[in-house]
């Protein structure tokens, strides 16, 4: 019984991974569901990838990095979250897994790529947003003088007394929600390097020989170690 089981397991991935690569992705999907093994969910979840299902697909790798998997299977599964996030446009959530993946391997160049460009395109929306509310804030500032203008001399006074404290109040609270999420964001980024340095000094110390290295042959060693042999696929891209 078990040898048939094993035999269907083993089926179903050679004909996911026969369609999928042909793009016959609603064949894949079709083998990779006859299967509840770690392989076939993950496999499910690059097709519903390819196929723009993203919702699908990040429920497909979830189960995966919540099941007893190997670092591979579950750094994959955080690195292809990471992109669909992405290509949703939930770019927090893009961070997160990214981090997450580079918690398994700290050196892989496409997560850490991956991330820079996630960064960097958070910054980008946030400048737009300020450039947004200033706009906004400008606009409002002429409409509240043309409303001055037609007022009495006392009442302009008056209100503006009112404005400069409501605006020193908003600059209080926008400076401390913008303190806040500095400090919650050097402490991920502050635990992501220490974890980083334990593992260069761990993997240092294990593998590498005394005979000195450039950075590059160090980098690949160490990669060489960490990497683990799977056989799934990969969405090495966007």
């Amino acid at each position: 019984m078990k040898l048939i089981v094993a035999g269907m397991i083993i089926t179903s991935l050679f004909f996911g991974n026969h369609k999928y690569k042909q793009e016959d992705y609603e064949g894949a999907k079709r083998n990779f569901t006859k299967s509840k093994a770690a392989k076939s969910l993950y496999n499910l979840g690059n097709t519903h990838y390819r196929m723009g299902e993203y919702a699908d697909a990040l429920e497909s790798w979830d189960r995966v990095i919540e099941g007893d998997n190997t670092p591979k299977l579950k750094f994959s599964s955080f690195y292809n979250s990471g992109n669909a996030y992405f290509k949703q446009g939930d770019l927090k959530k893009a961070e997160e897994n990214y981090l997450n993946a580079l918690n398994i391997r700290p050196y892989d160049e496409d997560a850490r790529h991956n991330l820079e460009l996630t960064r960097k395109r958070m910054k980008e929306e946030e400048k737009k947003k300020e450039e947004k509310r200033e706009e906004q804030r400008r606009f409002g500032k002429e409409d509240k003088q043309r409303q001055e203008d037609s007022e009495s001399n006392t009442e302009r006074q008056e209100k503006k007394e009112q404005k400069t404290g409501d605006d020193q109040s908003e600059a209080l609270k926008e400076a401390g929600a913008k303190k806040k999420a500095a400090e919650k964001l050097s402490r991920v980024e502050k635990e992501y390097l220490e974890r980083l340095a334990k593992a260069e000094k761990r993997y240092r110390g294990k593998y590498l020989d005394k005979i000195p290295k450039n950075a590059e042959d160090v980098q690949k060693q160490m990669m060489k170690q960490m990497d683990e042999e799977g056989y799934f696929l990969e969405t090495r891209d966007w």
